[in-house]
């Protein structure tokens, strides 16, 4: 599969066949069984979040959801890699500190979910993360129950309204 140009090829030791996969899609994993192909639709998720804990608990809530999670912690390498992997969730540390990640929400918005994650006691930057264009914020210390669960239905109206 060719992931920067969006084309999946499949050979299946019988024929050979070919598809340009929409923008979703790109990057997405392609499954071949014996006869039969099958592409999997294994969401890409961009967490830049600078707090370690925070994201142990958001991989451990996304490990039942069949997401490919990519971890970053300069806002460089997010840009690059969102660039590069268009991923349709992206995950945003919101802190008082110097390692907030708001600076290029507006960017990727029109091409990701963008969650913000903020501190529970952090009122100021829950209205900055509105003010940026989030979609949605989860709260630090993360709940891993709720954030599978917030991440899941927000995924799914998001392919219904597709």
């Amino acid at each position: 599969m060719n992931r920067s140009r969006g084309v999946a090829v499949f050979d299946n030791g019988k024929s050979i066949a070919a598809t340009r996969l929409s923008r979703p899609f790109a990057g997405r994993r392609v499954v071949v069984l014996l006869d039969e192909v099958r592409v999997v639709i294994s969401t890409q998720v961009l967490i830049a979040v600078s707090d370690d804990d925070a994201v142990h608990e958001i991989r451990a809530s996304l490990s039942a959801l069949d997401c490919d999670v990519t971890v970053v912690d300069r806002d460089s390498d997010a840009v690059a890699v969102i660039q590069q992997t268009h991923p349709q969730l992206v995950l945003v540390g919101v802190q008082e500190d110097c390692c907030d990640h708001l600076d290029w929400v507006k960017t990727i918005k029109n091409e990701s979910i963008v969650i913000a994650v903020v501190n529970l006691s952090d009122a100021d930057a829950i209205g900055r993360s509105i003010e940026a264009g989030v979609d949605d914020f989860v709260t630090m210390p993360i709940e891993r129950r709720e954030v599978s669960n917030r991440i899941a239905r927000i995924l799914e109206l998001h392919d219904s309204f597709r």
